[in-house]
């Protein structure tokens, strides 16, 4: 999938939802085709680890994970937290506790090849059944990141098991590029969970309000695994199903 797919579906979704108010950015976005290509995402993300000393966390469907698993090797080995996205792009809403079940076991074969087993989970869409909590815990996972709360704090499920929150999504500011800025402003410190769009948040556009912010404050920015253990820094996530 490339990034006029990815943005033509955006448009199409939007559109049929009649909500207008993204379509103008969207539609701009479009000229900017060579920069949305999935080898232009992962040199923007070696260009970043340069020149920030960044290790971010990659949420990863199953299903793509043999296409990319040299890559996925290759983040591994630089110090990112590869995680999971489940297998499929399902909304574990609409999954019984056995699909879910079954989702995540193909999710983590995919992922085999990793020299350390995912520990994190993030659901598709950031919808989540408060059930899927123990199934998770069962298959060995530390932490799911799957509700999108700017204020709240890390959660403990069970003993050895963690919700932790979502504090900035940026696609919930496309179009908007001064409230984008001010909402990721507050939300850079110690601590703070960050998802970004793949193809979004690294265009060009994003430079300055994004990544210049992070230069200037200095913050380490370390996996969210890293976070649960007490490392100080902040995590910059990416779902990754392509």
């Amino acid at each position: 999938m490339d990034g006029r797919e990815i943005l033509e579906g955006f448009i199409s979704i939007y559109y049929q939802k009649g909500d207008s108010s993204y379509l103008g950015f969207l539609l701009r976005t479009l000229r900017h085709l060579p920069f949305f290509t999935p080898e232009r995402f992962f040199q923007k993300i070696q260009e970043l680890q340069n020149t920030f000393q960044a290790r971010f966390t990659f949420f990863v469907l199953g299903k793509v994970a043999k296409s990319r698993r040299s890559l996925l090797q290759e983040l591994e080995a630089n110090g990112h937290e590869i995680a999971s996205h489940s297998f499929h792009h399902y909304s574990s809403l609409s999954l019984s506790d056995l699909q879910f079940r079954k989702e995540l076991e193909d999710s983590l074969k995919a992922l085999h090849f990793l020299k350390k087993s995912p520990q994190g989970y993030r659901s598709p869409h950031l919808f989540f059944k408060e059930s899927h909590y123990a199934i998770l815990h069962q298959l060995g996972f530390l932490y799911s990141s799957s509700q999108f709360a700017p204020e709240a704090q890390i959660r403990r499920i069970h003993e050895r098991f963690f919700e932790v929150p979502v504090h900035f999504m940026d696609c919930h500011f496309l179009g908007f590029p001064q409230r984008m800025r001010d909402a990721f402003s507050k939300q850079i410190h110690l601590g703070s969970i960050h998802a970004f769009h793949p193809y979004i948040a690294l265009h060009p556009k994003y430079e300055e309000l994004l990544w210049s912010q992070i230069r200037q404050k200095q913050i380490p920015l370390i996996p969210i695994r890293e976070i649960l253990e007490g490392n100080p820094g902040m995590a910059i996530s990416f779902d990754i199903g392509f």
